[in-house]
Parts: C-alpha cells; sequence; structure tokens
C-alpha cells in the first residue's frame, strides 16, 4: 500500500502506431510506477536499450522487478517517440 502524498514516479512511454491505411502518433502507454526516481530512470534506460538493441523481439523487458511489455512500440509500424517520467503524489478520497 502507499501512504498519503507519498511520492511516486511514473515512466510513460510515447509512440506511433498504425497500418496500411492509417498512421496515429502521440500515443501513450504508462510502463511504470516506482517508489523511486533511481528505478524510474533504470527502467526508462532499459526500454531505450532494449528498443536499441532489440526492435524486432516481442519479448517483455525485465529490470528491478518490473516486468514492461513493449509490444505497443515494436512492430512493422510501430516506433517508439519518447520515455519519460512524471513525479506524482497519491492523496486519498
Amino acid at each position: 500500500s502507499v501512504e498519503e502524498l507519498t511520492p511516486l514516479w511514473v515512466v510513460v512511454v510515447s509512440y506511433s502506431s498504425g497500418n496500411t491505411f492509417g498512421h496515429s502518433s502521440g500515443n501513450a502507454t504508462v510502463a511504470a510506477v516506482c517508489y523511486s526516481r533511481g528505478d524510474a530512470e533504470a527502467v526508462e534506460a532499459a526500454i531505450y536499450t532494449d528498443y536499441k538493441d532489440n526492435h524486432s523481439s516481442f519479448d517483455n523487458i525485465m529490470v528491478l522487478g518490473y516486468e514492461i511489455y513493449s509490444y505497443q512500440w515494436k512492430g512493422y509500424f510501430e516506433s517508439l517517440e519518447s520515455v519519460h517520467i512524471e513525479k506524482v503524489r497519491v492523496e486519498t478520497a
């Protein structure tokens, strides 16, 4: 569980996708939610490295106990646009 106002670090991947009939860019997905900025930066680096080295592989990325599903930005029509980290705080309702 997360205590109220605990900072979390959200790793967001932006990617483009499409098919023979169209293309979209600026799609986004949350790749991981981390308890530390250092973990989030490690996830970010692993995503970039995996994309560069294994662009055609759809294997999940494992880093620091996080399992990242990379199929959304890998494929014939898909491509990674960016990875960024957002700091958020959890508040209870």
